[in-house]
């Protein structure tokens, strides 16, 4: 979105949610009328974590917006919030004991006190002016609780393929069993044993190294263990568990009031002491992270044995898990479940089990394994014949051989460099370029076929039009067709010769070229020259053999036409100016020679030629040029994902683009800067 120019001295970034979320959170105020009003409008007050029934009383008169996080502070703002943290400019530090910012709560001591109407004191003052950004389309996934990570994943994932699966890993070697699927929210993260638990729903395995042994989790347990030192911190918990509170107070643990489930276990803890700080999880060596260990966490009446051993065992708390964390042990544990899930990826990208891997960041992918894991490079090339073998659609071979190339960058070049582009060239010539007829002379000798064109502004949707993008997600782009003084700024003529040869004439360039042989005519990837256009513009058409010619030379296939042909080219425009020129001229020429020649081509088979022949021409282009200029005016073009890349035209008024902002608004200014679009 579009932030406004911000005149306050704090402004918050709020956005739209229920009361019952908000009630979770900070929450501006704004006065109704000046919401729209004013922009960012006034804070009117600010809560924190108020309840629904207190947000609801204010509705008749405020909008609510919950706080994202996000803030601009003035400079005058900045020194307020040092000078709470007792900033002393003379001696360029903070004047505390241990030199750290003195502390304050920002959204207690501060955050309670903005707005021309509140009730509260800030610790920044009174006369700080506070507005709020509105958010007006965003969309709110919150990962406070464990419940929360899956409504808020099962949230993101709306309009997507894999949408509610509620079973996801992350860094973890195995592939989730099917079985596993049928039984509601699964999350593992780095699960690292060789085989899965039956699990009946609503779990949550983290962290859990291959001497594992666990067997059934039923429905709501989860697990966490932490390394410490060289031992593991034996964490499991209730989905539902909050964490919060003391044993007086309710606290819940694995699913049970904490003083009820110390009491069944013989434990003894301080009853006013907050749950975060008790003692409750043992320092286990990794082999001893056990089903055994798992039951007795949850079992009603826990083996006697276990509990004996549990008061012998030192144990951590939360808070001191946080503290003592061993992070050396703990990213070890990440690298290796990461490593296997990369193999593990790369396996079933080669058996073809799941299309959607293939939505996968490739580049990033690459990434990963050539810093972290380039002995993985070799399992990746070996994994390139399963997936030609098995790929659904060729978008998916091009996506994994441009993945290989990546792997090979910065290196020596990779075994599939070249072969995706390669592929995608492919594959748009098969599908645009297929021949529909031969050439004929279809003109008297006296006769001369002139084609013109415009060229095009792109306004909106550069780069939606180009294979394989468009093949993926489909192209959007809006474009006009303009003239320059008035006149048709690119141009063709065509006109029969009685010499068996082809003449090629620039008229801008002031340059010409005679063709007498295949191999001349075949030379189409030199863009450097000035006639590469033309050239493959006759392969398509039908001259050269590789594209329907029978005759064993171009001589030979030329007095079967009837003669040959004199080709001139004009372009008014700058080669590499950013008007599509390249595209355009190869419209341009494909309508003249297709006339010429007696092809009954349409404005829509012009457009697929010139998408094969840009693939030709190895430039790559999309479809925005020609049909920026096939389809005259201001239009809005879309095209569909797959092959086809169907147009869908909507002309718009021209009076969007009239006198008042071209003259205005509008300036087509030449820098002398060229580029190649390729």
């Amino acid at each position: 979105m579009d932030i406004p120019p911000v005149a306050s001295d704090i402004c918050g970034v709020g956005m739209d949610v229920s009361p019952e979320v908000a009630s979770h959170f900070g929450v501006f105020f704004v006065p109704r009328g000046l919401e729209a009003a004013t922009a960012p409008p006034p804070v009117a007050f600010f809560l924190q974590k108020p309840s629904p029934e207190t947000i609801y009383s204010y509705l008749d008169r405020y909008r609510f917006l919950v706080d994202t996080g996000l803030w601009f502070l003035s400079a005058r703002a900045v020194k307020r919030l040092f000078d709470v943290c007792r900033w002393s400019s003379d001696a360029a530090g903070f004047e505390t004991a241990d030199g750290y910012p003195a502390s304050a709560d920002f959204y207690s001591d501060i955050c309670v006190g903005f707005g021309s109407e509140s009730t509260c004191a800030s610790s920044l003052g009174s006369d700080l002016s506070v507005s709020t950004v509105v958010l007006e389309q965003a969309r709110f996934y919150h990962l406070g609780t464990s419940r929360q990570v899956f409504e808020s994943l099962d949230g993101l994932q709306t309009n997507r393929a894999r949408l509610k699966k509620q079973c996801y890993s992350s860094l973890t070697p195995q592939v989730t069993p099917p079985a596993l699927r049928e039984h509601g929210a699964i999350w593992t993260d780095t699960y690292l044993p060789e085989a899965f638990p039956r699990m009946a729903g609503d779990n949550i395995l983290t962290l859990i190294p291959e001497q594992a042994t666990l067997t059934d989790m039923a429905k709501g347990w989860c697990l966490d263990t932490g390394p410490v030192g060289d031992a593991f911190a034996f964490r499991p918990y209730h989905i539902d568990d909050t964490f919060r509170g003391t044993a007086e107070s309710g606290a819940v643990f694995c699913g049970r009031p904490l003083s009820e489930w110390c009491s069944r276990r013989g434990i003894q803890l301080p009853a006013a002491q907050d749950i975060a700080r008790c003692d409750l999880f043992p320092l286990v060596a990794a082999g001893e992270i056990n089903q055994a260990w798992l039951e007795w966490f949850f079992a009603e009446t826990p083996a006697p044995a276990l509990s004996e051993r549990y008061g012998r065992l030192p144990r951590i708390s939360q808070v001191d898990l946080a503290r003592r964390l061993n992070g050396e042990a703990y990213f070890a544990c990440k690298c290796r479940g990461l490593r296997g899930s990369l193999t593990s990826v790369l396996e079933r990208l080669s058996e073809g089990r799941d299309p959607s891997l293939f939505d996968f960041d490739f580049a990033q992918f690459a990434t990963l394994v050539n810093e972290q894991f380039p002995d993985l490079r070799e399992t990746a090339v070996a994994a390139l014949e399963g997936v030609r073998a098995t790929a659904v659609v060729p978008e998916h071979t091009m996506r994994y051989e441009r993945f290989l190339e990546c792997l090979g960058a910065g290196r020596a070049p990779g075994p599939g460099r070249g072969n995706a582009f390669a592929r995608l060239s492919s594959t748009v010539r098969s599908f645009h370029g297929r021949a529909e007829g031969l050439p004929r002379a279809a003109m008297k000798p006296d006769q001369i076929v002139w084609a013109h064109s415009p060229v095009r502004l792109d306004l909106a949707g550069g780069w939606t039009d180009t294979p394989p993008y468009c093949f993926e997600e489909g192209g959007a782009v809006l474009n006009v067709a303009v003239n320059l003084n008035g006149q048709a700024p690119v141009q063709v003529f065509v006109r029969p010769s009685r010499d068996p040869v082809i003449r090629f004439n620039s008229i801008d360039l002031g340059v010409s070229e005679i063709v007498t042989s295949f191999e001349e005519l075949e030379a189409y990837c030199d863009l450097s020259s000035a006639f590469s256009l033309p050239r493959a513009a006759l392969c398509l058409l039908g001259f050269h053999p590789g594209f329907g010619a029978s005759q064993p030379t171009l001589q030979a296939a030329l007095e079967a036409f009837g003669g040959g042909l004199d080709i001139s080219l004009l372009c008014a425009v700058p080669k590499g100016s950013g008007l599509g020129t390249s595209s355009i001229l190869a419209a341009t020429l494909i309508q003249g020679l297709a006339s010429a020649c007696g092809l009954p081509w349409d404005r829509l088979d012009v457009y697929r030629k010139v998408l094969a022949l840009e693939q030709m021409l190895t430039s790559g282009g999309g479809w925005q040029d020609q049909a920026g200029v096939l389809f005259p005016g201001l239009k809005l073009i879309e095209t569909e994902p797959g092959h086809a890349q169907v147009p869908i035209v909507r002309s718009l008024p021209d009076a969007l683009l009239g006198a008042a902002m071209s003259e205005r608004r509008l300036l087509l200014y030449y820098t002398g800067v060229t580029r190649l679009a390729k």
